[in-house]
């Protein structure tokens, strides 16, 4: 069985420079986060190390797209496989959407579907979520490392 999501979060920053800023830190950015899936669990939280395979990125005028694939590196079979896409769309007026677009497998058939409807379906949103905000908080750290300098002012 598989369930649909979408994860959005809005950065500042121009879009034209995603592109060019993603290409020199793109391991920082998307990758690093990947090391490990997190899910906050009764005040702290629960960790699985992942295995990740990232799609090369794609940038047009209207969008920056990485695939992004990754599963539980051990027992992946108890975990859910996240199948999907990273989309970084300029959002007017100096900002930026982050997007964690695609589905995620749920393992064990019709209990894990059960699973997934009692608490499962809140647990990976909040994991995916984290994702997208750590890529998203990546990024505008590096927007802000690599913005130009701005013009001193004359008194």
């Amino acid at each position: 069985m598989q369930r649909s999501v979408r994860i959005d979060e809005r950065i500042v920053g121009g879009y034209a420079q995603v592109a060019p800023i993603l290409r020199l830190e793109f391991d920082e950015v998307i990758r690093a986060p990947l090391d490990e899936m997190r899910v906050d669990f009764r005040g702290g939280f629960i960790g699985r190390p992942v295995d990740a395979q990232l799609g090369g990125l794609w940038a047009d005028d209207q969008a920056v797209t990485v695939p992004v694939r990754w599963e539980a590196s051990r027992h992946p079979r108890w975990f859910p496989r996240m199948d999907g896409r990273l989309e970084l769309t300029g959002a007017g007026r100096g900002s930026i959407d982050v997007a964690l677009v695609g589905s995620y497998t749920i393992p064990f058939g019709i209990l894990g579907a059960l699973l997934d409807r009692l608490r499962g379906r809140r647990a990976a949103n909040r994991s995916l979520r984290r994702y997208v905000h750590e890529v998203a908080a990546g990024l505008e750290a590096q927007l802000v490392k690599h913005a130009p300098p701005l013009p001193e002012r004359s008194p």
